[in-house]
């Protein structure tokens, strides 16, 4: 009997963290669509998905929830917010394919024996979460950065290390980046490697990925740092030989260079990917 009511908490305490994800991620939703003018409702989503990702205690979390509901009350958004979520696909909780092999999604790949990574033949897994307490099969590799979801933490100084794992799990196979909910951390690494593999500024790599994910929302903290990132980019283009000098073995190499045509062809495959690949997606 002991054991089956652990079992029913345990459940219970999964059931309420996917309700409250499904409210922010539907909340966000509906705000971008409706146009969150001062931005203090998108705000307050945001920070009910990182509390609910940075497995925060129960107290946070609802007071978070309070917050977030009240507001959506007081602009007459609760109804419609609570019908995306009661019609919506549940789509945010699978992975999508980004760049050709390259798959970007939440935890919950993972469950159930990881049956929707072994169907995408994954064969290298990157892991931006707190606790690494997700298993996954044995031939898989596995890359960690345990890290919060939040504006102050550092994934920057992680991008050198995790890009080259990419790179060497796209030669080797395929590869699934995921967080907790598969919006911020996660999406900044994606976002940052389609940035370095093929020289894309910011706003055009966020598009690639929002066109397969649109629940992408990276917090302001990596956003910032994602822009760094491109000027590093653009100066190590523009001065090689400098940059180079002065931030060997801190900064990862340009990557090696791509075609203009080959590169403008793979944008092409990509943007295919985003529109045709997707749960529930009309070919």
């Amino acid at each position: 009997m002991q054991r089956t009511a652990h079992l029913n908490v345990g459940n219970q305490k999964a059931l309420q963290w996917s309700e409250n994800l499904t409210l922010c991620i539907s909340a966000a939703q509906v705000l971008r669509e409706q146009g969150d003018v001062d931005g203090v409702a998108l705000a307050l989503a945001d920070n009910l998905r990182a509390a609910l990702t940075n497995e925060e205690d129960r107290e946070h979390v609802e007071a978070a929830k309070r917050q977030l509901v009240n507001v959506l009350k007081e602009r007459g958004l609760i109804k419609q917010v609570r019908t995306v979520g009661a019609s919506g696909s549940k789509e945010y909780r699978h992975m999508q394919q980004i760049l050709p092999n390259l798959w970007l999604g939440p935890w919950q790949p993972l469950n159930n024996g990881a049956k929707e990574i072994i169907e995408n033949n994954i064969t290298h897994v990157v892991s931006v979460v707190r606790q690494l307490n997700f298993n996954v099969p044995k031939h898989i590799q596995r890359h960690g950065i345990r890290i919060d979801d939040r504006p102050t933490a550092d994934l920057l100084s992680h991008f050198d290390a995790t890009f080259n794992f990419i790179d060497q799990g796209l030669k080797e196979g395929a590869v699934f980046v995921h967080c907790g909910a598969g919006v911020s951390r996660s999406a900044t690494i994606v976002i940052g490697y389609i940035m370095y593999k093929l020289d894309l500024t910011f706003d055009r790599a966020s598009d690639i990925v929002r066109c397969a994910r649109p629940y992408v929302r990276p917090n302001e903290g990596f956003v910032k740092q994602l822009k760094v990132y491109a000027k590093r980019l653009q100066d190590m283009k523009q001065h090689p030989q400098e940059v180079e000098t002065q931030q060997r073995g801190t900064f990862i190499d340009v990557a090696p260079k791509i075609a203009t045509v080959h590169r403008e062809n793979l944008i092409r495959e990509i943007f295919w990917i985003g529109v045709h690949d997707r749960p529930g997606q009309m070919v």
